[in-house]
Parts: C-alpha cells; structure tokens; sequence
C-alpha cells in the first residue's frame, strides 16, 4: 500500500514537471526570444583558462562562469528554451524533494510552481542575471545531496566544509540552504545537528568577510557580484525571493499534510496557473519589453516584425521610433509611409548620442547600415564601455570587426576576431577576414574624418550623397530629417536631387509637402509643376477645410488624414529646441 502511495506522489510530481518543461520551452519560444538574445548580446564566455580563473577567483564566479557558458545558446532562441527548460526543472525538483514526504504529490508539486513563478517573477527584469538562478539550483541540489548523506557517514558535520564551499562557488545564494537546513532541524528536535549549523553558519561569514575582494565594497559582496547587472547598495526584492525560495519546503509539507480530494486538487491546478501568470506578468517593465523587444527585431532584422510591433505596441521613445524608421526604410517605404507611424520629431529618426549601453548599440545599428561607420564603431565602443557589469559584449565585438574591415582597417579587425574566436558561435577563419567585404562598404565616406554629433544632420547627410548620389537610404533619411523638422525651405532645396536615387515615382509624403508648398501660393492645384496624386490633392483640401472650420473634429486625428506630413505639420509635436550648427571636421 505504501509502495502504491509513493507511486501515485512520483506519477503526480512526474506530470507537473512535464507540463512545467513544456510551458517553459513555449514561453521561451513565443515571447523570451529578445529577453534571451539581450542577456546574450552583453556577455562574451570565453574558452580560456584566464576566463575560468577570473571567475574562479570571486566568490559566486564559479555560478557566475557555468551561466555565462548556458547563455552563449539563447543566441538560438530553441536552444536557449532547452536551457531554461532545464534550469527550471532542476529548482523545482529540488524543492520538492527538500520537501518530502509530502502526503499528496500532485498538490505538492502544483504548489511549489507558485515559488517557481515568484523567481521568475524577478527574473523578468533584464537586470538580473541568469547566475542567480544558476546558483539556486547549485545550492539546492548540493542541500539534496547533503540530507540524503546517512548520519553514520558524517551527515550530520557536512554542512560545516558545504556551506563555505557553496558560498564560494554560488555566492549569497547559499543562506537559501542555511534557511533549508536550519528549519528541518528545528522540526525534527536535531540539536546537534542545529549546533552544526551555527558553526557552519558562522564559518561562512568569517570567509565572506576574510576573503572579500578589495576592489569591491562590501555591501556587494554580501548581495553578490554575479546577480545583477546594475550594481545598487539596496536589493530587498533578492533577499525577499531567496526567503521564499527557503521556506517553501516547508511550506509544502504543512500545506500537503493530508490528501486532497481531486475537486481541491482541480481548485489549486486553476488556482496555482492564475497566480503564476499574474505574478510574472506583474515582474515585467513595459518600458524594458518596448526598447529590449525592438532592439532584438532591429539586431535579427526582422523589419516586418518590427512594424507589426509598432502596432500592437506603439513606439513612445526615441530609440523605438528609429527602429520603425529604421524598418521603413530597409523595406524601401520611409518616404511613403513615415506618418503612418508615431513621430516624435527628429530625435525618433536618428537618435542624439546617450551614454547608454543599450541605446547607442540601435543607434549604431542606423550609422552601419548608412555606411556612417567611424560613428558606429565610436557607438559600439562607447555601448562597450557602459555596460555597468564591466563585461564585454559579443554584439559590439562583432560590429567592431565589421567596422574595421570597412575602413580598411584589417588589423584592429584581427584583435577583435580573436576574441570572437574563443566562443561557440562567433568564430571566424582570420585567413578569410581580409576578404569580407562588410555591407555597404562601398558607400562609406572617403578622404575625410567626419565627426557627427547630432547637431549636424543635414551637413554630415548631404556630404553622403554628395559622393554617392545613389545612396538612397542617405536622401531618404536626409528628407524625413527635414521634413521632421518642419524645414520646408531646406526640403525644396534638396527635392531636386530625388531624381538621381531611383525612386519609380514621386514618395506619398513628399506629395504631401509639395501640396502644402503650393497651397501658401495658390488654390488652383491642377496649375502644380510637379505630378501629385489627385487623392493627395483631395485630403489636403479635406484636412485644410477640418482645420479651418472644426479644429476638435476626431477625423483630424483618426487614419487616413492623421498619417499624413499636414498633420504632423499642424497637429503633431512641438519643435525642438535649434542647436547651433557644428563643424563636422
């Protein structure tokens, strides 16, 4: 009868993990794919024996070292899936065997996906690094290990040399199995074991404290180095989720002391999914699921899923407006349909220079790929230079090496490659680099040092196009910069030179201001010299007759007449402040 009991707990618990793995791989697939690529792209796990001493020689770096090897595979967001799959397995195992025996193990098993969903509720900030969970599992399987020791082997004195060890290995993690072990002897009356404890307890603490690093304050090193990416001197939401962490086996055993019949099983499966999902949802920043999410379809160049998201999830700062800008214009409609997106003003075409290590690497994006590349290998450095960890980073290497090679500059890309060369999936024959010709190379300027800083848009554009009149994504950009800054005078100057790009006709928002142009100067718009859409000319009348006569009237900023340059003109957001021109030499 007993054996048929534990039976039906295993059969439970096997289940719960199976439909846990399986959320898990779908959640990574469907929505974790720029969370994964963003922890992956600030990151560079070497295969080197200096690597593995770096680590080895801070307390947490042995965790901080196997994440680090796990998250070179969230490159490909299936074998990123797996890992996580496997992460999460292994704590969920582990809690619910600190916890047994458990009277019901279904019930059990569903409860203890609530203290899953709580750590991946923190988890849900990009900030926090994948080694805390990785030095989770690291403590709670070597807790595991330690219970199952028999008394007569030395059981009960394991956790004098454990707890040091794992507070070296996995860093401030290891207090969860303190916790761990401290209430199951209280529970049992073991009070040498208890004993034990304390002077494990306090030889841990006396090796934190004798072998802290100089070279880091305290207060880090009792939060550990490896489990954020932001240092701050305050992280009550780490402590809160270890504390969960630790009582849950506990917890377990007192909730799951008697059967449940399977109308309550039912009740604590609906119950248990609900919590869960509100729990993580509640861990997410729009803000980090906006920039994070555009940044991974502009570095995968997913350009259509880029403007899908500008749907469902509409741009609101700089950066995201230029990766919908960016889109249109790698789509070839820039100059057809830049109004039928949110505009905030030129800073949303190409945003002014932050020191911030995940803007500038989208801001380099659009300096590449208009053949701008000293500006984005000056980007990709200073990315390099802020991420607050001190890492270094696989993406900005890579733009790095692309650089380099366009400027001619072989060698700088040589000392780059080598680097590259030390991990799984960046790695590149050096006697094939001289003979990559990175993409619009051709196009780059030539003969001249140009410094851009954001003030000189127009010059540094006009210089691009006055060398490669052909340099369409340039005159684009050049003319959406214009006419985002409401510089009609600048637009007509420049309009003539659209004829040497290969436009097939005349771009829908460059009808819209030639309209506007003409309509200063005349009402008779069958007198224009220029050949423009009759439903152009018509929404430029119906929009002047709903501005003159109903400004409050909803059509003015309902589709079709709100994507239009007139609405942006009247109706969109007020004008930056005017800079003063700069040299770019």
């Amino acid at each position: 009868m007993a054996l048929k009991k534990r039976s039906v707990i295993v059969s439970g618990s096997r289940v719960v993990a199976l439909m846990l793995a399986v959320t898990v791989f779908a959640v990574g697939m469907l929505w974790c794919a720029a969370w994964m690529s963003f922890h992956e792209q600030y990151q560079l796990f070497q295969s080197t024996w200096a690597h593995f001493a770096h680590y080895m020689a801070l307390p947490g770096g042995f965790s901080a070292y196997v994440a680090e090897f796990l998250v070179q595979f969230f490159l490909i967001p299936a074998a990123g899936s797996l890992v996580l799959v496997v992460l999460v397995l292994v704590l969920h195992g582990a809690l619910l065997s600190l916890a047994r025996p458990l009277s019901d193990g279904l019930a059990g098993a569903l409860l203890c996906l609530l203290a899953v969903a709580f750590l991946a509720r923190h988890m849900a900030d990009v900030d926090v690094l994948i080694s805390l969970l990785v030095s989770i599992d690291l403590v709670l399987v070597s807790i595991v290990f330690c219970r199952r020791v028999p008394a007569r082997w030395g059981g009960e004195w394991l956790p004098l040399p454990l707890l040091p060890l794992l507070y070296w290995l996995a860093g401030p993690a290891v207090w969860v199995g303190a916790v761990v072990l401290f209430i199951e002897s209280v529970a049992n009356r073991r009070w040498h074991a208890m004993a034990v404890l304390v002077a494990a307890v306090l030889l841990t603490v006396g090796v934190l404290w004798l072998s802290a690093p100089r070279q880091y304050p305290m207060w880090r090193v009792w939060q550990g180095l490896f489990y954020y990416r932001t240092p701050l001197e305050s992280r009550p939401a780490l402590w809160l989720t270890l504390a969960v962490l630790a009582v849950t086996p506990w917890l377990l055993r007192l909730c799951t002391g008697k059967p449940f019949k399977p109308l309550v099983r039912g009740t604590i499966a609906l119950v248990v999914v609900v919590a869960s999902v509100l729990l993580v949802r509640s861990g997410i920043d729009p803000v980090q699921r906006e920039v994070v999410g555009y940044d991974y379809l502009v570095r995968t160049a997913q350009w259509d899923a880029v403007l899908n998201r500008a749907r469902t999830v509409p741009p609101t700062r700089p950066m995201t407006t230029a990766c919908v800008s960016l889109a249109l214009s790698e789509r070839g409609e820039l100059s057809d349909k830049l109004f039928h997106y949110y505009q905030n003003g030129p800073q949303g075409l190409i945003p002014p220079f932050t020191r911030d290590y995940i803007e500038s690497l989208t801001i380099g994006e659009i300096y590449y790929r208009l053949a701008m590349f000293n500006d984005a290998a000056r980007l990709a450095f200073e990315a390099q230079g802020c991420i607050p960890d001190g890492r270094k980073s696989a993406r900005c290497l890579q733009r790095l090496v692309s650089t380099s090679l366009a400027t001619g500059h072989v060698e700088e890309a040589y000392r780059y490659q080598r680097l590259l060369n030390n991990t799984l999936f960046y790695k590149r024959d050096l006697a094939q680099l001289p003979h990559l010709v990175p993409q619009h190379a051709d196009l780059q300027l030539s003969g001249e040092d140009l410094l851009y800083d954001g003030n000189n848009t127009v010059q540094v554009l006009d210089r691009l196009i006055a060398q490669h009149p052909r340099h369409r994504m340039a005159y684009e950009y050049l003319m959406a910069h214009l006419l985002l800054n409401r510089d009609i005078d600048g637009f007509m100057h420049f309009y003539p030179q659209g004829s040497q790009v290969g436009f097939d006709h005349i771009p829908r928002i460059y009808q819209e201001a030639l309209v506007y142009v003409w309509s200063q100067q005349s009402n008779d718009f069958t007198a224009m010299p220029w050949p423009v859409d009759a439903d152009v000319v018509h929404g430029v009348m119906n929009f002047a007759r709903l501005y003159t006569t109903a400004r409050d009237n909803p059509a003015l900023r309902e589709p079709p007449l709100s994507n239009t340059f007139w609405h942006y003109l009247l109706l969109g957001p007020a004008a930056p402040a005017k800079s003063q021109p700069s040299n770019i030499y």
